[in-house]
């Protein structure tokens, strides 16, 4: 499954305004620091937060956001597109790694840190582990995807992934949810409508044991 990337910078925190500066001239002229809407934002928590606009005029033209994670850590926070609404996974991607091909890694160790940027690549495995994960894919393929989950032995082996997913430290979203069944062959509707269930079933099951 793809997800979105995260790009993590580690340095000390009095370096985060050096950081910031010197990005500002190794940018090429597409990409320039908006202050100005850096300005407008409140700071609840007291941790700044740095602007870059794109600039290339090819539909991807974005706001780019870095954010103080910890004492030790900025990150891209968000890539707010100029002209639509939300960027896709793809294209946010191609924003955030066009950004850190532009000098972040090599800067960032100049000053002692280290750059972490994350795979677009991910697996159920990775979320939940591989019994949650032979769970929902048994239930995927065993299932018939033009009824969802109400023949009763669909039924029971959709209950067993959500009981098992209640009783396990590890989480997987509703969404991530949906979106393994949809990229393992079900409808948009049935995969959302399986997601609420899955999300509902949890909250009830959290509710009954906390009674």
């Amino acid at each position: 499954m793809k997800r979105f990337r995260e790009l993590n910078i580690s340095i000390a925190k009095e370096s985060f305004e050096h950081f910031i500066f010197e990005l500002s001239k190794i940018l090429p002229a597409e990409w320039s620091r908006d202050k100005e809407r850096e300005g407008e934002v409140p700071s609840f928590s007291g941790r700044n937060m740095y602007c870059f606009n794109r600039d290339r005029k090819d539909g991807l033209d974005s706001k780019l956001w870095i954010a103080e994670r910890d004492e030790g850590t900025l990150y891209i926070s968000n890539i707010v597109p100029s002209e639509i609404s939300q960027l896709k996974i793809d294209d946010y991607n191609k924003v955030l790694l066009e950004f850190h091909d532009h000098g972040i890694k090599e800067l960032t160790e100049s000053l002692g840190g280290s750059v972490e940027l994350t795979s677009d690549i991910y697996s159920l495995e990775d979320l939940i582990g591989n019994d949650g994960a032979r769970c929902l894919r048994v239930f995927s393929s065993a299932a018939n995807k033009s009824t969802g989950s109400t023949h009763p032995y669909d039924r029971q082996r959709w209950f067993e992934f959500i009981t098992l997913i209640h009783k396990s430290e590890k989480n997987i979203s509703p969404e991530e949810v949906q979106k393994f069944l949809t990229e393992d062959g079900w409808t948009e509707d049935f995969s959302f409508e399986l997601a609420c269930e899955f999300e509902y079933s949890l909250d009830l099951l959290e509710y009954y044991e906390g009674k």
